[in-house]
């Protein structure tokens, strides 16, 4: 009824104008006003209330989370004025802080692509929002990071990878019959870049990533691959140290990562893998001593330590490795005798040539079924008498040093101390007579 006279004395251009400004609305002229006389002069002579401003703005849902690849959800923008009215019609803008992650389109809807989270903003105006969109490590979800950050465009062989096919069918993939990823296997397919931590997130039973560029730290979210059997990240470029977590895989039964740049020492924690036979550190930068705690590993079939910069002496405790059938820890810096507890293994291979070792070999050594022996470029000498000759002419193959003096006191020829030698050649390539 107050607006009646305004309308018969204002053109509907007028009114129009002012209603899409937002001045005939009650908390323009109505009760927040000082009076309706007041507003309706105001009107009347062209004034009015200030025009509407987008002020906030608020996104919903403010935090959605997203299973795995492909899943979405619309977010809405909810723009108010100065006065805290709804305003509609005011065009909002959508962006996202990372693209790889989610998807997103110009109306606000987010589909996910990779793990990880990302704040997706919207902006109407000058004044913006931001909710935080998570991606969950789905198994799609990983392995489409996996091709991403390891440039799965330019592998050898990248059949099927990112396509609607089964995830049993992507090039060196193996799911079981529920569907989840148990092998990944990319051996010498030409990847590069990093891998990615939420790898740890899968049920993998194998990992084999060796002969590529990978680079990078080995993440240490691969210690949270419980049922893995098979880890080889072997002839990469990685770098860092070796993750102590790698020791918490109870199911861990092969460990190869030689032939890259890795450095530190070896972690005692390694020591846990009770069901380990195959360890492989070979080629790589490490420092520091062998772990008293690989003694713990009784079901070690072979131990590859060679072409490291390992100091101290070899652990007598690796005598406890009860199935060790090859040992190679050439090429160090280790010192110290050779201790006689290696005596009790059935070892076929023991190269531990090109090391500060010193001493007289062990008699214990006497019986071990060895074919081949390298103990060359070392101190060690080779007791004289008779029973150690014939066994170490029995072996196949020995490439060796000197043997020890045979005059010199049988205190010298213990398993410990320096011993002497005589001025005899050693026995390079020996076989049995």
């Amino acid at each position: 009824a107050l607006l009646f006279p305004l309308r018969r004395a204002l053109p509907a251009r007028r009114l129009a104008a002012l209603r899409a400004r937002g001045a005939l609305s009650t908390d323009c002229w109505g009760a927040r006003a000082p009076g309706r006389v007041l507003a309706l002069s105001a009107l009347v002579l062209g004034g009015g209330c200030d025009p509407p401003v987008a002020t906030t703005i608020a996104i919903s849902p403010p935090a959605p989370v997203l299973k795995d690849v492909g899943d979405a959800v619309r977010l809405t923008a909810v723009v108010r004025d100065q006065n805290g009215d709804a305003m509609a019609g005011v065009p909002v803008a959508w962006t996202s802080s990372d693209s790889f992650v989610v998807r997103l389109s110009e109306s606000g809807l987010v589909t996910a692509e990779e793990p990880g989270t990302v704040l997706v903003q919207a902006a109407a105006a000058a004044v913006t929002a931001e909710a935080a969109v998570v991606v969950e490590p789905g198994q799609h979800a990983v392995l489409h990071k996996i091709y991403r950050v390891t440039g799965g465009d330019g592998w050898s062989d990248n059949t099927n990878w990112k396509t609607e096919e089964p995830l049993g069918a992507w090039h060196g993939v193996n799911a079981d019959v529920d569907g989840s990823v148990v092998t990944l296997s990319l051996r010498d397919n030409g990847l590069t870049g990093v891998i990615p931590p939420e790898v740890g997130s899968l049920h993998l039973r194998s990992l084999l990533l060796s002969g590529n560029r990978v680079s990078g730290p080995i993440p240490a979210e691969l210690g949270n691959l419980q049922d893995l059997e098979a880890l080889d990240l072997g002839a990469n470029n990685l770098t860092g140290s070796i993750p102590a977590e790698l020791g918490n895989l109870p199911s861990l039964e092969f460990l190869n990562l030689s032939d890259n740049r890795l450095t530190g020492s070896i972690p005692p924690e390694l020591g846990n893998l009770r069901n380990l036979r195959i360890l492989s550190l070979e080629s790589l930068r490490l420092t520091g001593s062998i772990p008293s705690e690989l003694g713990n590993l009784g079901n070690l079939a072979a131990i590859h330590l060679r072409f490291n910069r390992l100091t101290g002496p070899i652990p007598p405790e690796l005598g406890n490795l009860q199935r060790l059938e090859a040992l190679y820890v050439e090429e160090n810096e280790l010192a110290g005798p050779l201790p006689g507890e290696i005596g009790s293994l059935t070892l076929r291979i023991l190269h531990i040539n090109d090391n500060p070792l010193t001493g007289p070999l062990p008699r214990e050594l006497i019986g071990m079924p060895l074919i081949h022996f390298h103990w060359k470029d070392t101190e060690l000498c080779a007791p004289a008498d008779d029973a150690f000759q014939e066994w170490l002419d029995s072996i196949y193959h020995t490439i060796g040093g000197e043997d020890c003096d045979p005059l010199a006191p049988l205190a010298d020829l213990g398993q410990s101390g320096a011993g002497t030698v005589t001025g005899r050649p050693g026995r390079p390539g020996r076989v049995p007579r």
